[in-house]
């Protein structure tokens, strides 16, 4: 403010061109000030010069300030976009379409740029160099092949080959064992006994097995309606009694129930265990897998700005960075921009502007379209349940998801079937006004990883 004295201001309106901006009369005197973004200039003149708040530190910016005749505007440097007039937030060139990514490559966001890495296909890994070598399924049990198969390796793949005597009855399905005493009738001079994956010729009473395994000779021929001069024993548990021989068998429970393991069955004398693919372990029934939590049993760490994400059958790391406006709460792991100035565009009464919530699901493989995913629901910072206005602002480019609401909570569900061994990711935005629904009470940004599983468990 400028004072001056000795020139009073005349009632009639006119004004001596004293004051660059703003005069007001004052008695004995007269006071200048500035519009907004200007000041005085310090020679007594009364005239007002610009305000770099660029330099004094005046603005909000919180990337790169442009100074203007009486304010300033705010910018932000390449790869990033101006948020809310003063704040920065990654470009995704990767989901806008904006890289120069090949066909073969996948485009990896980083901040403020992006990576374009060789994909390998379906059946492939990348090493570090990133060359893509063959991960051998057969080796680390990451195949469907049937205990009663045997699994070959080949580049990128695998097939399930039927062990011998045993046939396929097609692509995915178990062998079934071949009746060779049936489809080849008279193969034995005397009697066939048809066992898992083979066949036993048997002798009568009195008589050997020649070196061919299939005829016999001794000393007399009985009759098979001559009573056994055998009596019948006891079998333990996991055998099985043979009339003809006068012994116990073993039951091979893998290959006369199919299903007894929910992922491959190896028979054992007596008995059976079931083993599970990678990732997995079995279950306390000691037949069913259940999914190995990595990130809580290995104690993954996987750095600062980082949350390890359990999927059923792997883990990985995943990307959880809050803005630079932003701070991380350390009870609920939440990007939060609080209200702490005039600056920060905030609801009335409210604690925070924004809150960046992320989310992980795992799924397991089959599952079909028009199924519901997972429930969103808002909460203020006093944890009071907010009615909520869901959007999807960022959907994921290899399949669309939906939202429907229900009783103030958003459901997301898609139209299409999930597919397996594939990972998602949306924004879901969720906005919640006061009873009128006039003015933003809270708002809730989601951001949700979705993996679907190799298995069906």
């Amino acid at each position: 403010m400028n004072v001056g004295d000795g020139m009073d201001v005349s009632s009639d309106g006119e004004t001596p061109e004293v004051c660059g901006h703003n005069c007001q009369n004052i008695p004995g005197g007269y006071t200048c000030t500035c519009s907004e973004g200007f000041q005085l200039k310090t020679d007594n003149s009364g005239r007002c010069t610009d305000v770099n708040e660029c330099r004094t530190d005046q603005s909000s910016c919180s990337h790169i300030c442009r100074n203007t005749i009486g304010s300033y505007t705010c910018a932000c440097p390449a790869g990033f976009r101006l948020y809310r007039k003063f704040f920065c937030e990654d470009i995704d060139e990767c989901r806008g379409g904006g890289h120069e990514c090949g066909i073969d490559q996948d485009c990896i966001n980083t901040r403020g740029s992006y990576q374009c890495k060789t994909r390998c296909s379906l059946g492939l890994q990348q090493q570090a160099d990133g060359s893509c070598t063959d991960i051998n399924e057969c080796l680390t049990n990451q195949h469907r092949c049937y205990s009663n198969q045997r699994c070959i390796n080949t580049e990128g793949s695998y097939y399930c080959q039927c062990q011998h005597g045993y046939r396929s009855t097609g692509p995915g399905q178990p062998c079934l064992d071949i009746d060779e005493c049936r489809e080849f009738p008279g193969i034995c001079s005397y009697r066939c006994w048809n066992t898992n994956g083979d066949f036993e010729c048997i002798c009568p009473p009195g008589q050997k097995q020649l070196a061919d395994r299939k005829s016999c000779a001794g000393l007399e021929f009985l009759e098979p309606s001559q009573p056994s001069r055998f009596k019948r024993q006891a079998c333990p548990v996991g055998m099985r009694h043979v009339p003809t021989w006068n012994k116990c068998i073993d039951i091979n429970e893998c290959l006369e129930d199919v299903g007894v393991c929910q992922h491959n069955c190896t028979n054992t004398v007596g008995s059976f265990h079931c083993r599970c693919p990678l990732g997995y372990k079995v279950a306390r029934d000691g037949r069913k897998c259940t999914d190995i939590n990595e990130c809580i049993e290995q104690n993954i760490q996987c750095g600062d700005e980082r949350m390890c994400f359990n999927q059923r059958g792997d883990f990985s790391c995943i990307d959880t960075p809050c803005p630079r406006t932003y701070r991380r709460d350390p009870l609920t792991n939440h990007c939060v921009l609080e209200c702490v100035d005039s600056t920060i565009p905030c609801p009335p009464y409210a604690k925070f502007a924004d809150v960046i919530e992320f989310r992980t699901l795992a799924l397991p493989s089959g599952f079909l379209a028009h199924q519901d995913l997972i429930r969103l629901t808002a909460y203020d910072h006093q944890n009071v349940k907010l009615f909520s206005n869901f959007t999807i602002i960022e959907n994921d480019p290899k399949i669309d998801f939906h939202l429907r609401p229900d009783e103030g909570s958003g459901i997301v569900f898609t139209l299409q079937p999930l597919v397996e061994r594939t990972t998602y990711k949306i924004k879901v935005s969720a906005r919640s006004h006061d009873d009128n629904r006039n003015s933003l009470r809270y708002q809730t940004t989601f951001i949700i990883h979705i993996s679907v599983s190799a298995y069906p468990y």
